[in-house]
């Protein structure tokens, strides 16, 4: 394996962390295992949200912003992106390499509507 991409997670607004921790923070572990599993070890690129961060309305953020306390992140989803950006992070200090993406919004087709779900 030499890339590995992950943005898989269960996506749930109303679930607690605690319920959603399983399926998002130890999956991400388990793809970390992965990529440090092989004989040389895999890029992995993590697919994580902007809800990381707790920014108002029309406040701007950047790639280059620091993630912040986990006390400004709200709600279960966000907090198990922020826990699993952490890992990230960690991997990074110790050479393992990962990226972190934070796409905006994916929906459907800016004219229709219309997504594939």
């Amino acid at each position: 394996v030499d890339w590995v991409i992950h943005c898989g997670a269960w996506v749930n607004s109303v679930l607690p962390y605690s319920q959603l921790r399983t399926a998002n923070v130890f999956g991400t572990k388990e793809v970390l295992r992965l990529a440090t599993s092989g004989r040389k070890l895999a890029l992995v690129s993590y697919i994580s949200t902007l809800s990381v961060f707790d920014a108002g309305r029309g406040e701007k953020i950047k790639e280059t912003d620091e993630l912040p306390a986990v006390t400004r992140t709200h709600g279960g989803y966000p907090q198990t992106k922020w826990v699993s950006e952490r890992l990230m992070l960690a991997c990074n200090e110790k050479g393992i390499p990962c990226e972190i993406y934070r796409p905006g919004r994916i929906t459907g087709d800016s004219r229709t509507g219309h997504a594939a779900t």
